[in-house]
Order: structure tokens, then sequence, then C-alpha cells
């Protein structure tokens, strides 16, 4: 972050500042007064400032665009790890809750099983046995 910020406070600045200190102060007195030969030069100046500035520029995008990749990276990283341990909380979570669901039915299940069982293959007052 400190290499973006110098790359545009510092390097890019004072290619800008110098840009347009030549532009007010030589190349716009030389057009009004008409004197295009010296306009022609001035721009040459411009030109070179302008190149410098564009460097740094360009200089300071690459830096901003690497500090991105490598903060949606660590991003990235991070998303997969919250994920890994919310996925760990609910499995650890629901395999006792599930299990001791399981347990409590059977219990109540077994019971109510055995009568019916029992029920069946007990006589009747008649002497047969239900089916």
């Amino acid at each position: 972050m400190a290499q973006v910020k110098r790359a545009i406070m510092e390097d890019a600045y004072e290619p800008a500042r110098a840009f347009y200190a030549i532009a007010d102060r030589e190349l716009v007195p030389a057009v009004r007064q008409g004197d295009f030969t010296s306009a022609v030069s001035i721009l040459g100046k411009l030109t070179s400032v302008y190149t410098e500035h564009r460097t740094a520029i360009d200089k300071a995008v690459a830096l901003a665009n690497d500090l991105n990749s490598a903060t949606e990276n660590t991003a990235g990283d991070q998303i997969t790890a919250g994920i890994t341990v919310l996925l760990s909380i609910a499995v650890f979570t629901l395999l006792p809750v599930i299990s001791l669901g399981l347990l409590i039915t059977g219990q109540i299940v077994r019971p109510e099983r055995d009568i019916k069982l029992f029920n069946c293959r007990t006589p009747n007052r008649s002497g047969a046995v239900r089916r």
C-alpha cells in the first residue's frame, strides 16, 4: 500500500505538476502571442513530462493490481477456512443430535413393537391367537 501511495503522491505528482506549470507559464502565453514555433518546442517538453507522469501512473496501477490480487487470494483463503470450520461444526453438531434422536426413537418404538408382538402371540377370549 505504501508503494502505491508513493508511486502516486511522489512519482506521478511531480511530473503532473511540472506539466501544468509548463502549460500555464509557457505554452498558453506562446499560443496567445501567436508564437507557434515556440509552442511546438514547448509541446516537446510537455510530451517528455507527460511520458514520465504516465510511466509513474502505469507503475502505480501495476502495484495496485498486485495488491488487489494478493488481497483477493487472502480473502479466498479466509473464506475457504471459514467454510471448513462451519462444515466441521455442522457435522460434529448434527452427528450427536441425529444419534441421540435415533436412540430415543428406538427406545420409544422398541417397547411398542414388543407389546404388539406379545399381543399377537397371546390368545384372545375364544382361544385363537391374534395375528
